[in-house]
Formats: structure tokens, sequence, C-alpha cells
């Protein structure tokens, strides 16, 4: 388990904070605190030892995903680096803490709103432009057995970069169908 440093009690990932300049696990750089939900806290991170691009990082409150072995989780995040579509952030890094059993997630950093806050003054067609791509995302992730389990629009960005994608970029509780993947 984590540990305070200060009274040596033990800690999960939604007691710990990084503050700005603390490198997690030997790489990542964290720049800002994003937030912390029900599966854990994100971090605005700098790769330091690799890309040197800016990326999202997730440290998983132990409890919040399957007790399944730390192998199996690294088999579905697996999976989950192999995805590329358009409106999916894409996973680069995962992995367990040290000193703890918390994981953590990495995926590319999107710059822009959610789609809650940035649909406030939208009009309707291009409302409806983006829920069309949502569901081509979800239609992708479907064809390869897996059911979104988190699927709200604070977890899904308008991309600030380029097109204005919808991206989404939390995957929360992910469901997998064993005869997808047999």
């Amino acid at each position: 388990e984590a540990v305070c440093p200060s009274s040596g009690a033990a800690m999960n990932s939604a007691q710990m904070q990084f503050r700005e300049g603390t490198v997690i696990c030997g790489r990542y750089r964290v720049e800002q605190h994003l937030g912390a939900g029900g599966m854990g806290r994100t971090y605005l991170c700098r790769d330091i030892a690799g890309s040197h691009r800016q990326v999202a990082v997730k440290i998983l409150d132990h409890g919040a995903y399957s007790p399944e072995p730390a192998s199996a989780s690294s088999e579905e995040f697996s999976l989950l680096r192999q995805l590329r579509h358009p409106n999916l952030v894409h996973i680069l890094d995962f992995g367990v803490m040290a000193g703890s059993e918390n994981l953590y997630l990495v995926h590319e950093w999107v710059r822009g709103k959610n789609l809650y806050s940035a649909t406030e003054r939208m009009a309707t067609e291009k409302i409806v432009g983006h829920m069309m791509d949502l569901a081509a995302s979800v239609h992708y992730l479907h064809a390869r057995g897996i059911l979104h389990g988190n699927l709200k629009p604070p977890n899904l960005f308008l991309s600030e970069e380029g097109s204005g994608a919808l991206r989404n970029a939390d995957f929360g509780l992910l469901r997998y169908s064993l005869k997808t993947r047999q």
C-alpha cells in the first residue's frame, strides 16, 4: 500500500494528491490536478522519459476496478492500447504504482471542453453531428466485444485541435465479451 510520508498511515489513491512537479512512476511530471471521480484522480502530466508531450494520467483507486490479478488487468489494458478510432482517446501506458496496488492509466491529453459545457450554445445540427461521431465510436467498441461503462457528457470532449472532433476520454468500467475474445 502507499504510505503517507508524514504519518506512515496507509493511503489509497483517493487520498493521494500529487503536487505540481511530482514525477509519477519515474516518467510523468505533474503539471496540474484535473479532477477526481468515482474511479480515482486524473492529472495533466508531461511525459519526461518519452515523447515529452502532455498526457492525462489517471490513478485508479484500489477496489474501483476488477479485483482480478494484475495480469488480468494488464491483459485488459493491452487490449485498450490496441484500440484506434478517431473519436476515442489513445491509451498510451498502464501499470501498477510502485509501493501500492493502485493501477495507473495514461492516455493522450485532449485539450478542449467536455460535451456538457461545450454544447450550451451549440446549434442542434452540430450536436447531432457529434452524436453521430459518438455512435460510431460506440459501434467500434461493440464490434470488438467491448461495452463502455461510463458514457456521459463530462467524459466526452470536443477537441480544440484539428477538426474539433468529439473524443471519448474516459472508458470507466469496461465489460468485455468472452465470446468475442475466445
